[in-house]
């Protein structure tokens, strides 16, 4: 049946999401070649009643699976949301969010792109849409050609249409159990192999479409997404990350310090979020922080070498010369092996 298409529409039959939609229609004929099969195969009543209660618990434990996947992947997307707004409070109307390798089974970036306007924009009446995700996956090659400066983009959505272009956007990217990222080409130049995709459009991810003076914080809509969840380590690091772009090294550390307090379970996924962290240590003056922590980093992944060797050749052109900051360098290119 797989790859079976409709002759009219061209539209797949197939097992997987989201083209197992169309076997609903077959559930009827489905349902009476089964009860046929069954008289058929079986003489005893007590023979059909038992192959009968093994498919009814067959159907019913494959709807629990079904129906728990859905509820693990809304609970994913909720927290994705929420994430997002912790890091960036409010942004800019025609703002382009370019993402890759998104986690969501069930949710494309064109799903994505209504809830994210429900959050940044709820009392929107125009039908011209603000916001817009585009995932690379999907788009790229396609209604996006190339990850240029200033292509321009014109997206119909339903009865609204976006309208933007490439130097309009933001690059983020989630990959659970790590929070999401709203990417910065000053620390994120040089991400690890595995986000080879989410690296192609670091240098369009303009940091400046986030507004640091709104007065208002974008929340996402609560009888949709519910309460606020507790604020957990990635409400740290979300906070830390936006106090970095405002350039409050103080409060970076200070949420540093609160953060690693409690010696978070750290992943590959995560490993790039500590970069934060030892910024803020190193723009602090505390080198044994950042040293520790970059030491740490490597450990959890060892393709984190060329974003940490990066970010220790920015930390040495914009903090203070000094010889705790001498020291400090020497021996993390000693450690890592960068290039001075």
């Amino acid at each position: 049946m797989a790859g079976w298409p409709f002759w009219i529409t061209n539209l797949p039959i197939d097992l997987r999401f989201p083209w197992d939609r169309f076997t609903l229609s077959m559930m009827l004929g489905a349902s009476l070649l089964f009860a046929g099969l069954l008289e058929l195969v079986t003489r005893a009543q007590w023979q059909r009643a038992i192959l009968l209660g093994l498919a009814l618990a067959l159907a019913a434990g494959m709807h629990f699976n079904i129906a728990n996947e859905y509820r693990k992947a809304w609970n994913l997307q909720k927290t994705f949301f929420w994430q997002l707004t912790w890091r960036a409070p409010e942004i800019q109307p025609g703002t382009l969010l370019l993402t890759a390798q998104l986690p969501f089974t069930y949710y494309s970036d064109n799903s994505l792109s209504a809830p994210l306007n429900w959050v940044y924009a709820p009392d929107l009446k125009s039908t011209q849409m603000p916001y817009l995700v585009y995932s690379l996956e999907s788009r790229l090659g396609n209604s996006l050609p190339d990850l240029l400066a200033e292509i321009p983009i014109q997206q119909p959505y339903r009865a609204t249409e976006f309208t933007g272009n490439t130097s309009q956007a933001l690059g983020i990217y989630f990959i659970p159990p790590g929070c999401v990222r709203v990417l910065d080409q000053q620390v994120d130049s040089k991400l690890p192999a595995r986000l080879a995709p989410v690296n192609r459009f670091v240098p369009l991810s303009d940091l400046s479409r986030i507004d640091l003076a709104a007065h208002r914080r974008a929340v996402p809509p609560l009888s949709i997404f519910g309460s606020e969840p507790a604020h957990d380590g990635c409400y740290d690091f979300e906070k830390a990350d936006l106090a970095r772009q405002q350039g409050d090294w103080g409060q970076v550390a200070k949420i540093a310090d609160h953060a690693l307090k409690s010696k978070p379970r750290l992943y590959e996924a995560n490993a790039p979020e500590l970069v934060t962290y030892i910024l803020g240590y190193a723009h602090t003056g505390q080198w044994k922080k950042a040293q520790v922590l970059t030491q740490e980093a490597m450990q959890i992944n060892v393709q984190m070498k060329d974003m940490l060797c990066y970010n220790w050749r920015q930390i040495a052109l914009h903090t203070q010369k000094d010889a705790g900051q001498q020291a400090a360098i020497a021996a993390v290119n000693s450690q890592l092996g960068c290039s001075p």
